[in-house]
């Protein structure tokens, strides 16, 4: 399953915030799952 990050979430991903959820950032860090940004977000 793919999924497209919201913007909150890739920048608390980056950051290292621990508002975080760690099951989110495993998903994140899981290379056997694509995420997606949106061009919107940049």
């Amino acid at each position: 399953m793919a999924f497209l990050l919201d913007s909150h979430v890739f920048l608390w991903f980056v950051a290292g915030d621990i508002q975080l959820p760690t099951s989110v950032k495993d998903k994140i860090e899981n290379l056997n799952q694509s995420c997606f940004l949106s061009a919107a977000s940049l």
